[in-house]
């Protein structure tokens, strides 16, 4: 991992790792380091059957479209490298890790990875090495490190965008995606998809089925020439004793109308930066409240670990300042240190 972020630019190391957790600053859980391993290994080592079940798929939703083809979440890269055989494509990614991986192997760079299956078949299936080097050029193809919600490209840039395995996954709402890419594309330009709808966001209202998808693409300037369900097998990897199969949904459809768009706006202006934001004061949201106690609690509580005094110890002064009943404070202290344990078993 280290030889394939090498490149990114303030790569600071200064930072003591205990002010870097005090701060948080960890990446999503869809942009940790492994959280696409196996899917690296599908698209290079193992999963000939489904990259080529997934290229049949792909060539009948192609159809006539031509010109520059945007590829938003390019992932581990196989699709775009299939793409770039014979037209030109954009592959967009914003995990640095896999847009940098895509990048080494478009260069004909020999890469190493490593898989970790979930629940390896052999003791030495645990972490699995493998070497990288694709058998073809993708001379048509670039790949840009960027966010889809926020587009580094001017309006009516494409002919046609491709979403594998993406919309489910944004962080803003379907109609967001769905005014973004009319944004993108030229007057009667493609938007072709496939893959699952596991929405999973936090407003359920957000978590849209099917039929939603197709009324929110009829609403945003879209005529849908196609769509269609399909079982498949998915990241079905050799070393794995678990395996999956998904319902997937592909769809075809042609931009008729031009729709307003507005850029996805998910921070508040005094947090995001630029433009002297970052001397606006930060608001006494009740969240910030509730955590400022919380952390003046956790930190007075870490602080009375000295490796002398109990549980029990410990208890006596939470109850003796008044935080909570003697007979509460106990089993809240255990329960405390007990979380602690196992995240520290968990992260090691």
């Amino acid at each position: 991992m280290e030889a394939l972020l090498a490149p990114m630019p303030g790569n600071d190391r200064g930072a003591a790792r205990e002010t870097l957790l005090g701060l948080r600053t960890r990446l999503p859980s869809h942009h940790t380091p492994t959280a696409y391993n196996t899917h690296i290994a599908r698209d290079w080592v193992w999963g000939e059957a489904e990259n080529v079940d997934a290229w049949q798929r792909i060539e009948c939703l192609l159809g006539d479209a031509t010109g520059p083809l945007l590829l938003p979440g390019s992932g581990a890269d196989r699709l775009a490298f299939d793409l770039g055989r014979s037209r030109q494509v954009v592959a967009l990614e914003s995990n640095p890790l896999l847009a940098l991986l895509s990048h080494r192997l478009l260069n004909r760079r020999p890469a190493t990875v490593v898989e970790f299956p979930l629940a390896p078949i052999e003791p030495h299936h645990v972490a699995i090495t493998h070497e990288l080097d694709p058998p073809w050029s993708a001379h048509e193809k670039t790949v840009v490190l960027a966010d889809v919600l926020h587009p580094p490209f001017t309006a009516a840039s494409f002919d046609a965008v491709f979403t594998h395995w993406l919309i489910d996954v944004i962080d803003c709402p379907f109609s967001q995606l769905v005014s973004t890419i009319n944004h993108l594309l030229k007057p009667g330009g493609v938007w072709m998809n496939s893959g699952s709808l596991g929405f999973a966001g936090a407003d359920a209202a957000s978590n849209v089925s099917a039929p939603e998808v197709i009324k929110s693409l009829e609403r945003g300037g879209y005529h849908l020439d196609s769509s269609e369900e399909e079982e498949i097998a998915y990241l079905q990897s050799p070393f794995n004793r678990q395996s999956r199969t998904e319902r997937i949904f592909s769809f075809r459809a042609r931009k008729v109308a031009t729709m307003p768009w507005k850029p996805w706006v998910y921070l508040p202006a005094w947090l995001v930066g630029g433009r002297g934001s970052e001397k606006e004061p930060v608001p006494m949201l009740p969240a910030f409240t509730t955590q400022a106690a919380s952390v003046r609690i956790h930190a007075w509580l870490m602080g009375m670990i000295d490796g002398k005094r109990s549980v029990a110890d410990i208890a006596a002064e939470i109850a003796r300042q008044n935080l909570m009943p003697p007979d509460e404070a106990t089993t809240a202290v255990r329960n405390f240190l007990k979380v602690m344990w196992e995240e520290m078993q968990r992260s090691g």
